[in-house]
């Protein structure tokens, strides 16, 4: 077990998780997205203590590494893509080397999706052809520089 998991562990106490829920719902109230349940239990499992008026301002999103090199010793070299059709018994895609980006996705609190959004190590490091038939809103700025430039990360998220 990694460092970082017996540390959580150690502090995903009952008091500290509801110190972190309490903190929470009166975020919420504050910034208006979210009202008192004036009718909450506080012994009953299934009774909220707010009511969350606007979901869809509530959003949460994660990021992973992404990689096309199915002989990277990461995660990704457990998997395979196996690709048939009538006329043939199977074969297995591998690619070696290449395409490492970052993707974040994530949701609404209202149950709607975040647009995916992909950060890829340079202009050069992704097929042109991959926003083909892309959604209108899609937003391609291959950039030179090592910088992300603030309007795109805006544009994008």
């Amino acid at each position: 077990m990694r460092p970082l998991e017996l540390m959580r562990g150690k502090w995903c106490t009952a008091k500290n998780m509801h110190q972190h829920y309490q903190v929470v719902a009166d975020a919420l109230v504050e910034a208006g997205l979210a009202v008192a349940n004036p009718d909450w239990v506080h012994d009953d499992p299934d009774s909220c203590m707010i009511h969350i008026t606007k979901p869809d301002r509530l959003f949460s999103f994660d990021e992973t590494r992404l990689t096309m090199d199915c002989t990277d010793s990461s995660k990704s070299r457990q998997h395979r893509i196996v690709k048939t059709g009538k006329a043939d018994d199977g074969e297995v895609l591998v690619n070696k080397g290449g395409g490492v980006a970052t993707g974040v996705g994530g949701s609404f609190a209202d149950g709607a999706s975040l647009p995916p959004f992909f950060i890829f190590g340079g202009a050069d490091s992704y097929d042109a052809n991959w926003t083909l038939g892309a959604p209108r809103s899609t937003i391609v700025d291959p950039q030179t520089g090592r910088g992300f430039p603030a309007t795109f990360s805006l544009s994008g998220l």
